[in-house]
This record gives C-alpha cells, structure tokens and sequence, in this order.
C-alpha cells in the first residue's frame, strides 16, 4: 500500500487553472470518484505525479495520537500480576518513547519546512484564483491508487484560509479531507 494525495475544489472552479498552478512541480489533476462523503458542491481531484506521496511531508501523516498508555493498560497490567515498581518503570518508559517521538515530529516538521512552504504556497495560489472558493487536500493509503478504491472519510468544515499554515499540512490525518477556503 502507498500514500496518495488527492483533493476538492468546488464543482464550478477553474480545473485548468488549478493544474496550471500544479504543473510546474511534476503533478496533473485528474477528475476522480470521490468519496460519498464529499460536501455537496465539490470536485474530487486525483493528484497523479507518476510516484506515491509515502516520503512527502504532507502525505506522510505526522499526526499524533494519544497518551502512550492509559489506566485501563495499567489495570491490565496488575491483573496480569506485575508488581508496581515494574509497571511505574514501564509507564515511565512509554513516556520516553513518547517523548522522543514528539521530539522527532517536530524535527522532522523544522526539516519539512522548504516542501511545506511550497505546498501552503500552491494551496494559497490556488484560492487566489478568482474561480475557486474551496480547496482541500486528503492523504490516505490506497492498494491500487487512488480513484480505484473508494471508500468512507472523514470531512472537515473548510477552514479559513488564514489558519493555513504548515503545521495544518504536517498534521494531516490520514483518510480525512482538511479544506480551506476563501472569504467571498
């Protein structure tokens, strides 16, 4: 499985002038079956760049979960008889491991910085076009790409294109469509 991205515009933009924007760096639009779950009034947009998007900063799904444990693993743990110097070195060891991933995640965001500006760029670009309200990306793992497996997602509200930033695209979660739009 690979990660694909994909987008929407509303249903009346421009589409050449979308791909126009979208041209210089390698990847074309293509009009897909989009989910069922895509807002009335919207365009499904397939991204073809002839590669996956499973190394891209946006497509990567840096987003981070929960706790590393919660009470019900701890109780889990005493029914299973571990003794409460072993669980309290386990829990703190969780909490390390979590540590040093949010550690990583925001270097890997500070080493993302240059893709994500281009993308914050080329999403900005695209609601500059008169033609275009709406413009939403999705990542999700596809077996076969995207536009062949069609299946349930999660929408967002589109949020204000101010709240766009790069940390809104590192923190994509996979499988839900994060849209932005434009005052009218």
């Amino acid at each position: 499985m690979c990660t694909h991205l994909t987008a929407s515009i509303n249903a009346d933009a421009d589409r050449d002038a979308v791909r126009s924007t979208f041209a210089p760096l390698g990847f074309r639009f293509e009009d897909g079956v989009g989910p069922p779950e895509l807002p009335p009034g919207r365009r499904y947009l397939v991204l073809r760049s002839g590669r996956c998007d499973c190394c891209t900063a946006v497509g990567s799904g840096a987003f981070s979960g929960g706790p590393p444990y919660g009470p019900a693993d701890l109780q889990g743990l005493r029914k299973q008889g571990w003794s409460e110097t072993k669980i309290a070195r386990w829990a703190r060891q969780k909490s390390d491991a979590a540590a040093n991933g949010e550690r990583a995640e925001a270097d890997r965001l500070r080493a993302s910085h240059g893709e994500l500006a281009t993308w914050t760029g080329l999403v900005r670009a695209v609601l500059g076009t008169p033609t275009v309200r709406v413009f939403g990306l999705m990542h999700d793992d596809y077996a076969r790409g995207p536009g062949y497996d069609v299946r349930p997602v999660g929408v967002e509200p589109p949020r204000p294109l101010e709240t766009l930033d790069e940390a809104s695209l590192f923190r994509m979660p996979p499988g839900v469509l994060r849209e932005w739009g434009r005052a009218t």
